[in-house]
């Protein structure tokens, strides 16, 4: 089985090595599909000298970069990314995460489980650490609101998963990723659609990355730390305005909340 792991990076170099590097310690089986979105720190002259660019290394482990010179919304960099991959399953990654041992493994296990118990399965979250600290568990509403999925650590339904892990199959049936903006909500529509046709999405506490969230702190630099701020002050409330406008009804009126 090929799993196809669609990465978007910006101008985050040492990061996107970063997480490459666990990719490739960590994984088998796979495919990199880095959408490389009009970067100008070197990233598209380095992604050619590893071989990224439709270069391969051994066995099933494929590389290919994808990349364009106007800086597009997220939701079609990702769109791009899975529209050029060849693997049954898709898993989108940040550029500024990293992968643990068998990370992986546990997507597959988990989703052949659910589906030979008869469940009807969407997206599949994993567990998103920042140092110690347990930064997402998938996300879920409470009417129009963002709640957070609540301890334990078991597998359990969410609304939707900022680390996708998918059929290629449903997002075609699905249309894709929509963007509500340059980026923001765009993994929580898509996770929608698909609980709309039918489909549940899990938490799966036993897939675990790393996700530093640059920016976050002013340490991380003055320039990802304005950006930071300014996407999550201005980017994600225009974000979120448009997203309401699809689903707002749905989520007062059809939707049942899990938490």
């Amino acid at each position: 089985m090929l799993y196809s792991v669609v990465v978007t990076t910006k101008n985050r170099l040492e990061a996107l090595k970063k997480l490459i590097t666990s990719i490739e310690k960590y994984t088998r089986n796979y495919e990199l599909i880095v959408v490389n979105d009009a970067s100008t720190d070197g990233t598209n002259d380095w992604l050619a000298k590893q071989h990224l660019r439709y270069g391969h290394r051994s066995g099933l482990e494929a590389y290919q970069s994808v990349s364009y010179t106007n800086s597009l919304p997220v939701a079609i960099a990702w769109n791009l990314g899975v529209e050029v991959a060849h693997g049954d399953f898709v898993q989108i990654l940040n550029d500024d995460m990293e992968v643990t041992e068998g990370w992986l493994t546990q997507q597959e296990q988990l989703y052949a489980y659910l589906t030979s118990s008869g469940r009807k399965v969407g997206v599949l979250a994993a567990k998103l650490l920042r140092g110690d600290e347990v930064l997402s568990r998938g996300g879920a509403f409470r009417g129009a609101q963002l709640v957070p999925v609540p301890p334990p650590e078991e597998v359990k339904p969410v609304d939707y998963s900022n680390t996708p892990f998918f059929r290629r199959e449903v997002w075609r049936e699905v249309g894709g990723f929509d963007a509500y903006a340059h980026m923001y909500y765009e993994d929580t529509g898509f996770a929608l659609k698909l609980q709309e046709k039918g489909y549940t999405n899990y938490y799966n506490p036993l897939c675990v990355m790393r996700h530093e969230t640059l920016g976050f702190r002013l340490e991380h630099g003055e320039a990802e730390y304005k950006k930071r701020q300014h996407n999550e002050t201005v980017v994600q409330q225009e974000a979120r305005a448009n997203f309401m406008k699809r689903w707002e009804e749905y989520l007062l009126n059809e939707h049942v909340n899990l938490y």
